[in-house]
C-alpha cells in the first residue's frame, strides 16, 4: 500500500491549518479492510503572497577516485517563505549528491564507457532557521552519470 485516502477535504477559503478527523475511503477494487475507520489529518494552510523560488547548484561529494560524475540537473528550485518578504540569500542553503549512496560496481561498466543512476538531493540551510522556511525543492532526484576515468 503506497496511500490511503480519506474523503475530500475542501480547503477553499481556508486561512490557517486544517486539522480533522477524517473517514478513510474504502478501496472497492481490492479486498482490504483496514482496522480502523478514520484517521486524524493535518494539512498546513500557509499564504502563498510571501512564498520566493531560488535555484540552487548541486554538488557532488564523496567522488571516488577514477570516475567522473555528470548529473542531469545542476541545480535545484527551493520554494521559500523568507523572513520579512527579504529576498533570501542562496548562500544560505545547499544542495548536494553524495556519491557514497550510488549503487554500483566495476562489472556495470562492461562493454559501455558510462552507466546511469538515480541519486537522491540532499538539501540543507544554513541554520535551523533557513532550513524551517523550505517548503519544497525540486527535483528531489536526477539521473547521474557515471564515467570511468
Amino acid at each position: 500500500i503506497t496511500a490511503v485516502y480519506t474523503e475530500n477535504i475542501s480547503l477553499d477559503e481556508r486561512k490557517s491549518t486544517l486539522k480533522e478527523i477524517m473517514k478513510i475511503e474504502r478501496l472497492d477494487d481490492y479486498e482490504l479492510e483496514f482496522g480502523v475507520q478514520k484517521v486524524s489529518v493535518t494539512v498546513p494552510v500557509l499564504e502563498n503572497t510571501g512564498i520566493q523560488q531560488i535555484d540552487v547548484p548541486v554538488v557532488i561529494k564523496n567522488r571516488k577516485k577514477g570516475y567522473s560524475y555528470l548529473p542531469s540537473s545542476v541545480s535545484v528550485k527551493f520554494n521559500l517563505v523568507p523572513p520579512n518578504g527579504v529576498v533570501p540569500d542562496v548562500k544560505s542553503y545547499g544542495a548536494f549528491i553524495d556519491a557514497l549512496e550510488i549503487d554500483f560496481r566495476d562489472a556495470d561498466f562492461e562493454g559501455r564507457d558510462s552507466i546511469t543512476r538515480t541519486a537522491e538531493i540532499h538539501v540543507k540551510g544554513l541554520d535551523e532557521d533557513d532550513e524551517n522556511r523550505i517548503i519544497q525543492v525540486t527535483p528531489l532526484t536526477v539521473n547521474v552519470q557515471i564515467t570511468k576515468e
